[in-house]
């Protein structure tokens, strides 16, 4: 067992309109922190994950229809980028069978006029004008009219995406509470010391009341209200499934 469950239970300090930057003077008596710059480490890692991971504010119930659309928009970006690397892929053998056509046109034809008339519904005219039509002038500039070199260089790089040949099965880990929850253990128990626990998160009721005050023990405490501060949305069912795969990791 943690400290935590063993303590009385205290009223922990309101951090409602507290700024972030004044957020470790304001616990750090209370929750024993001593190290404020490991503290603004692990805030700024918090703050730049919400930023750069969340597409939303607000938080939405873990039986929430729209929180489960997250795996069927996995499995449609997936399906749709497998397409993109195949057309990448046609695309340069397109090109390549192009390049290939011309060269065996110029071999067979060799820009002969009888030929060329023959072949072309076109006048080459008078004889003393040796320039090629306009109208076939792409079998000459085919590939000096545009960049092929930067479109073969881009659909390269298009094929060469690293899709997974197969995807995770079940719904989508919340992998951005996770790794919140991570790191705000390795600040809790392995720069600060203390024991890492939950007591109150593992009490339904209390996760079915989704309430972070009625969190408990001081480590958990500690865990809703940093990410709550530092902008990660969450649920209290959310923030135990996380903090149990946390553990297991």
């Amino acid at each position: 067992m943690g400290d935590d469950a063993s303590e009385p239970v205290i009223t922990r300090p309101s951090l409602e309109g507290t700024l972030l930057s004044e957020t470790f003077e304001a616990i750090a008596g209370f929750y024993k922190l001593k190290n404020a710059d490991a503290f603004d480490d692990l805030t700024e890692y918090l703050v730049a994950l919400s930023c750069r991971d969340q597409e939303g504010e607000e938080y939405r119930p873990f039986s929430d229809p729209e929180a489960a659309a997250s795996t069927s928009r996995r499995s449609d970006g997936h399906a749709i980028a497998l397409r993109l690397r195949d057309h990448a892929t046609q695309a340069l053998k397109i090109i390549n069978a192009i390049d290939e056509d011309l060269k065996r046109f110029d071999a067979v034809v060799n820009l002969h006029p009888p030929l060329l008339e023959a072949i072309f519904d076109l006048d080459l005219g008078d004889p003393k004008d040796l320039t090629v039509p306009p109208e076939i002038g792409s079998l000459l500039q085919f590939f000096g009219a545009a960049d092929f070199k930067g479109v073969e260089l881009a659909l390269s790089q298009l094929e060469a995406i690293p899709v997974r040949n197969k995807l995770l099965k079940g719904p989508m880990p919340n992998v951005t509470l996770r790794r919140a929850v991570a790191a705000c253990r390795h600040y809790w128990r392995g720069t600060e010391g203390h024991s890492w626990s939950m007591s109150s998160l593992k009490e339904k009721a209390v996760r079915d009341e989704n309430n972070r005050q009625f969190l408990q023990g001081k480590c958990e405490g500690f865990v809703s209200d940093i990410l709550t501060q530092c902008g990660i949305v969450f649920g209290l069912h959310e923030l135990c499934s996380a903090w149990s795969a946390v553990d297991k990791s």
